[in-house]
């Protein structure tokens, strides 16, 4: 039996060596075309794609030619082709591991396109960054991503062992592993999960306080490592309790995660794209730092993970292609990486920081908790709009009746309204997301203040919103400007009846049942059943006896202004108050937007 699964091995192994042999190398035709080995289809594939896609708006037909490699395939192809003299046979442009890249420049240095003088200004990135690419003063590598290390938990399965994300923050390994076992007893799940044979979590752990595996001469720090034996010994006794299950490889250790058999991981940011593959757990996980060494000077809950360099290989064949290519994106462009941070790729190019994407929180995260609520749909667009126009001392028409919509007032308030937007202080999606979704976010505790009318107290009551701690307060406005609502009005009429014989008894009807409707009695039962609110002061003193509360919901009414519904192109301006936001969330110029609308409806 040993011999037949040592020749199934053999031949498996042979068969992993020819396939390789036909994988698509630099050799291209097509001037317009890069090829790349990489790996991970939900991280560095996704990028290199996003990449591509973003140099081709400006360099019509760019491709890329990616073929999915894992990264020690990469390094094993890498040395086969040198050994063999061949170096025909490597793509373009590869990733490589920042752990591995000084090693193969050292030894291979042929290998490796110089990127010195390339006009790449590896400036912009951290310095630690680039060392990893640079040997002897030579560029080799441009930087990608950097592996901060994240504590990723799933909250739902920590939560039945009565632990919340807050427990296992900023915590000690010692508290870590007893709670773990907690975690185990009531789930039957361990804490973690890792591939058998591989040293990151060993890495993570030394790296957490400054510890290594070298001294600073270059020598080997391994016998009388007191911090690296704490590690072992750490790792040793988890997976002695069962709270560490090692699996065979990469692929169970993503499945582990995608499959809930795990309650959580700790490795490199970018371990988050493969998390987010699982789209069925959206809401269910949350992001923390990772336990720090007990007695050990230095000690912290921060450590490093991986992270990579592209590098352009000495096959290719167009190498001034390949460096304005990576020069204009992962050197050069902030629109990347403000997509790929969705993914969990944290920038090393320092212009890419100061972008407003790193602003933005995360839904799969435990949806995250946004500062303010705004509805820009075509639902209610034109009350965002409203509230914001009024509260500059702006809005739909002057004193006469004239439409202003495009008033100095106006495109500061839109302005000012997109731009909470961009800055992440609110809901993610205001064009697509109503009121209702709002109200709903606001009640599961994932919108700290929204807009809303006085029925909002019943709504979070019948969707079983519970422990709702909130407070009323005025709209806000700007500075020497006054809050405004949006008025919405019901009449009560009569109809005339010129056939009736007797006017002044019908007269003296209708005016008995208005005031019996208005009586206190019977009125406040009436508004506070359909959520209204009062048009008598008789019944704004009955509501607020029955509910102090609500004293604030009428205070509302005095700043309460109407919408111009009277004038014929009002449906213009309402639809067109939508689209004039909607447009200006992905960059359209607010002041154009309305003076264009202002044209359409005075034409």
């Amino acid at each position: 039996m040993k011999l037949k699964k040592a020749m199934a091995c053999m031949l498996a192994g042979a068969m992993v060596l020819s396939m390789g042999a036909v994988l698509p190398a630099a050799a291209s035709e097509d001037d317009n075309t890069l090829t790349v080995w990489t790996w991970d289809p939900n991280f560095n594939i996704y990028a290199i794609n996003k990449a591509a896609e973003i140099y081709a708006k400006d360099h019509e037909g760019f491709k890329v030619e990616v073929t999915e490699i894992k990264s020690d395939a990469i390094e094993a192809k890498i040395t086969t082709a040198v050994n063999a003299g061949d170096l025909s046979t490597l793509p373009d442009i590869f990733l490589m591991q920042d752990n591995s890249f000084q090693k193969y420049a050292t030894f291979y240095p042929d290998v490796f396109t110089d990127l010195t003088d390339s006009g790449i200004d590896f400036s912009q990135f951290s310095e630690a960054k680039v060392a990893y690419s640079t040997l002897d003063g030579v560029n080799y590598g441009v930087p990608f991503d950097n592996g901060a290390v994240v504590n990723a938990v799933r909250t739902d399965l920590i939560e039945q062992a009565g632990y919340t994300v807050d427990d296992f923050t900023d915590i000690t390994w010692s508290d870590y592993m007893e709670k773990a076992k907690v975690v185990l007893e009531k789930t039957g799940l361990p804490m973690l999960t890792a591939q058998a044979g591989s040293p990151d979590v060993i890495m993570m752990m030394l790296q957490s306080c400054g510890a290594s595996l070298f001294n600073e001469d270059g020598t080997g720090n391994i016998a009388d490592n007191e911090v690296l034996k704490k590690c072992v010994e750490i790792y040793a006794q988890m997976v002695a309790d069962g709270t560490l299950v090692e699996v065979t490889d990469w692929d169970q250790y993503i499945s582990s995660l995608n499959s809930s058999t795990v309650a959580s991981t700790f490795n490199g940011c970018w371990i988050l794209a493969s998390i987010q593959a699982a789209e069925d757990q959206s809401g269910k996980w949350a992001i923390t730092n990772m336990p720090r060494l007990d007695d050990v000077d230095g000690a912290t809950n921060y450590s490093n993970n991986g992270g990579s360099s592209w590098a352009i290989s000495s096959n290719c064949a167009k190498t001034e292609l390949a460096v304005d290519f990576l020069n204009a994106t992962f050197a050069g462009s902030t629109e990347l990486y403000d997509d790929i941070i969705s993914k969990g790729a944290l920038a090393t190019w320092a212009p890419a920081g100061e972008s407003d994407a790193y602003n933005v929180p995360v839904d799969f995260y435990g949806g995250d908790v946004y500062p303010w609520g705004i509805d820009m749909t075509t639902d209610e667009g034109q009350a965002a709009f409203a509230y914001y126009a009024w509260g500059n001392g702006g809005g739909f028409v002057d004193d006469e009746g004239n439409w202003t919509v495009n008033s100095d007032a106006n495109v500061e308030a839109v302005e000012f309204a997109v731009d909470l937007y961009k800055k992440g202080y609110t809901n993610p999606n205001p064009a697509t997301q109503t009121r209702y979704d709002l109200q709903d976010m606001f009640g599961a505790g994932k919108l700290a203040m929204v807009i809303a009318p006085n029925s909002l107290p019943t709504y979070i009551a019948d969707k079983g919103y519970t422990n709702v701690n909130y407070a009323v307060a005025d709209i806000p406005h700007n500075e020497g400007k006054t809050s405004s609502s949006v008025g919405v009005m019901d009449r009560i009429m009569a109809f005339k009846d010129d056939s009736a014989p007797d006017q002044a008894a019908r007269n003296e009807a209708i005016g008995k049942f208005l005031t019996f409707f208005y009586d206190p009695e019977n009125y406040v039962g009436w508004v506070s059943m359909e959520d209204f609110l009062p048009a008598v002061n008789s019944a704004v003193a009955a509501l607020v006896e029955a509910n102090p509360s609500f004293e604030a919901w009428l205070n509302v009414l005095d700043g309460c202004k109407f919408y111009p519904t009277a004038k014929a192109e009002w449906i213009d301006v309402k639809q067109g108050a939508a689209a004039v936001e909607q447009s200006a969330l992905t960059g359209g110029d607010v002041k154009t937007l309305l003076d264009e609308l202002q044209a359409k409806i005075t034409k």
